[in-house]
């Protein structure tokens, strides 16, 4: 196409010289007057709109030939762009036409999920607010039991010592949900730095009192206590015994002993022997009563 309008260009080029001369000749003998002023100008006449006209139609040609190459140099750039394109398209390898439902798939079960997430995050919040406001609550009742606590273990640590000092300190006043607690004690006449420093006896002592403390505070219906005093010696199983005595009227109290002295302040003692090898039988002693009955 670009070797056609340049032949039909140059053709073109051609005539419009010819035609230029003609009117240059015409122009040069049509100075004159007359009739033959006026003749020249009658056959000049249709060269010149001639002429006018090749010169318009040249110009367009000339335009066109800009138009064409500019769209030459667009045509190569739109190929060098689709050429790249496919090397893109080539460089993802083959294309999974069920992508599409894949993707619905898990656009539907990500959105499920995180319908989910979205629940366990409102519940976790819910907890923490609770649990915070547990944990509020908790550090009152704490605080308040572990003071009344801390009152009764001093007073009835110097009941069973005979006198004496106790108490119990907490590690971390701040944290007094998680924080240890300690045991400070000083008997009569003793300077006691650890409690390691206790005779055993002294040990099984102080963990009564502590007991009995808790046992102030929230008193339950009974009580069963399992050789609780073994340790203790005669003079300290007298003022055990004492005290279980006069707390009983608020608790009943089943002992397991074989202390003579917490027998001596027992209402009613049970004992179990055995006259035969292999058979064992109850006896019940009220000492209220003081009627021994053989139960079978």
């Amino acid at each position: 196409m670009k070797r056609f309008f340049t032949k039909t260009g140059i053709w073109l080029l051609a005539a419009a010289a010819t035609i230029a001369v003609v009117l240059c000749v015409v122009s040069a003998l049509s100075s004159g007057t007359g009739l033959l002023h006026n003749a020249l100008g009658v056959i000049a006449s249709p060269f010149r709109a001639a002429g006018s006209a090749v010169a318009g139609w040249v110009g367009g040609i000339s335009q066109r030939f800009e138009d064409v190459e500019t769209l030459q140099q667009e045509n190569d750039d739109l190929r060098a762009q689709v050429a790249d394109l496919r090397n893109q398209i080539r460089a993802l390898g083959n294309v999974n036409v069920s992508a599409i439902e894949e993707y619905q798939e898990v656009r539907e079960r990500y959105d499920a999920l995180s319908a989910q997430v979205a629940d366990v995050e409102g519940s976790r919040n819910e907890l923490t607010r609770m649990i915070a406001s547990l944990s509020g609550q908790m550090k009152e009742i704490f605080t308040d039991s572990f003071r009344a606590i801390n009152e009764n273990f001093g007073r009835i640590f110097a009941e069973l010592f005979g006198g004496g000092e106790a108490s119990l300190v907490l590690d971390d006043e701040s944290d007094v949900l998680s924080c240890g607690i300690g045991i400070q004690v000083a008997p009569p006449g003793k300077v006691i730095k650890n409690l390691e420093a206790l005779s055993g006896g002294e040990q099984a002592l102080v963990a009564i009192s502590i007991y009995f403390a808790i046992l102030a505070v929230n008193p339950a219906p009974f009580c069963i206590l399992d050789e609780i005093e073994a340790a203790l010696d005669d003079a300290n199983v007298s003022r055990f015994a004492q005290y279980l005595r006069r707390v009983s009227d608020k608790t009943q109290f089943i002992v397991i002993t074989h202390r003579r002295g917490t027998m001596e302040a027992a209402n009613v003692l049970y004992g179990v022997t055995m006259q035969e090898d292999g058979v064992s039988k109850l006896l019940k002693l009220d000492l209220e009563q003081v009627d021994a009955t053989l139960v079978s």
